[in-house]
């Protein structure tokens, strides 16, 4: 049974608020409390890795990915906290040049 439109839309707008309180949550764990600057949110996306975002860049499943990083086959996951667990882009792109296919 095929989704409507509107069951899409709404689901996609749920991941994209989950995404933004992420990286707000990001860059409050990144910047000093005394701190006046604001990075921008595109910057802290760049550096780090979602789990869904890691398993669409090596082609396997969300379940996958979390097996793999359990079983110590990637590299180690940071927890920034509130439920938020990302991987660092840079080690994620020298681990998969050190693969060997």
């Amino acid at each position: 049974m095929a989704r409507s439109p509107m069951v899409v839309l709404r689901e996609e707008i749920g991941e994209l608020r989950c995404m933004l309180a992420d990286l707000q949550k990001m860059v409050a764990l990144a910047l000093p409390e005394d701190s006046e600057r604001q990075l921008p949110q595109a910057a802290i996306a760049a550096r780090y890795l979602r789990a869904r975002h890691l398993a669409e860049m090596l082609g396997v499943s969300v379940a996958t990915v979390w097996r793999m990083a359990r079983e110590n086959r990637l590299p180690a996951p940071r927890k920034l906290g509130g439920g938020v667990t990302v991987w660092d882009r840079a080690e994620v792109e020298e681990w998969l040049k050190n693969q060997v296919l």
